[in-house]
């Protein structure tokens, strides 16, 4: 499975040699991993699941919250849960919805506040991650149509988006892969100053391309990474590193989530040098310290960093290696 943020820091820190500025995400908690609380339910909107990942809401009808902090069962947890078994495209967590239905005109959707508003004139390249529930579908079929709406305003439950065949960024073909994750991506010229990011469907039936149309069906979609940036490469270079295993050598890192110290430990620290450095999702190191060979331990301190996720970079026998540690308050 394909990490983004990996790729993502992978790609600013070769580049921050070479600059001083890099392009951020501008989507707050992209892939759902930082959470309030763990969720507890199907989503029945009282309370709302999705509210539990930080920054994020229901804007329309009662879409769903996944996260491995749920213990393995039918319902809510990752991999396993009432949709299917599917790992996440990055992390331990994603979002599920409803994206259509036959019988009563039905959609859900996400909400989500930007970390700043797009800049009216400028370029923005968007992508996003979906994958078709073959098992939870219900006698329905893939389908295009699924993406991103902008807005200037706060959408809400009693306030929902528009369902007025429109999107800034949307799928143009079917999305039928159930066992991989599919990228959906485009770019737009920013017209006005949005501060609001809405994901899910926003074309009725009539405008949304299906293959089967049988009476009482529906479509289920898992959704996760998504970026919005002024740069091309944050979004949409999803080619890189992944997580990387050592065959014989195992480094563990713990706690992660952390609030306070996290401990690096392997056997193939003993004996060797070994720099390792922290970076933050600008491509900034944050942190850095050094083994020096006596024992098979390292300590971190990020207990003054801002909570977010992070990247754990180090080098070994001339191979580089990574792992992504998640601060918490």
């Amino acid at each position: 499975m394909k990490n983004l943020l990996l790729i993502l820091f992978a790609i600013l820190i070769n580049l921050c040699e070479h600059s001083t500025t890099s392009a951020q995400n501008l989507v707050n908690n992209p892939s759902f991993e930082l959470y309030d609380t763990c969720p507890t339910m199907i989503n029945t909107g009282s309370p709302d699941q999705v509210a539990y990942a930080t920054g994020w809401y229901s804007s329309l009808g009662s879409p769903d919250y996944f996260n491995a902090c749920v213990p393995s069962g039918p319902e809510i947890s990752v991999p396993s849960n009432f949709v299917g078994n599917q790992n996440a495209y990055n992390g331990n967590a994603y979002c599920g919805f409803i994206t259509y239905m036959t019988s009563v005109f039905y959609r859900e959707i996400i909400s989500s506040q930007l970390t700043s508003s797009l800049t009216i004139g400028q370029k923005y390249y968007v992508t996003l991650y979906v994958n078709y529930s073959g098992v939870f579908s219900y006698r329905c079929c893939p389908q295009d149509k699924i993406g991103v709406l902008f807005s200037s305003v706060r959408y809400t439950i009693t306030s929902p988006p528009p369902i007025s065949n429109f999107a800034h960024i949307y799928a143009t073909t079917l999305i039928s892969d159930t066992l991989n994750w599919v990228k959906i991506s485009g770019s737009l010229i920013a017209d006005s100053s949005y501060q609001y990011i809405n994901v899910g469907s926003f074309f009725d039936n009539a405008h949304t391309d299906t293959i089967n149309l049988e009476p009482n069906s529906y479509n289920y979609y898992y959704l996760d990474a998504i970026c919005v940036s002024t740069d091309s490469l944050t979004c949409n270079n999803t080619e890189g590193i992944s997580d990387i295993s050592l065959s014989d050598e195992t480094i563990v890192v713990y706690p992660n989530p952390s609030s306070g110290k996290i401990f690096v430990e392997s056997n193939v620290f003993v004996g060797i040098k070994v720099g390792i450095k922290m970076y933050n999702f600008l491509g900034q190191m944050v942190e850095t310290n050094t083994t020096d060979g006596s024992n098979n331990k390292i300590e971190l301190d990020i207990s003054n960093l801002p909570e977010g996720i992070y990247l754990l970079a180090y080098t070994i026998n001339n191979k580089k290696y990574s792992k992504t540690i998640i601060k918490q308050k």
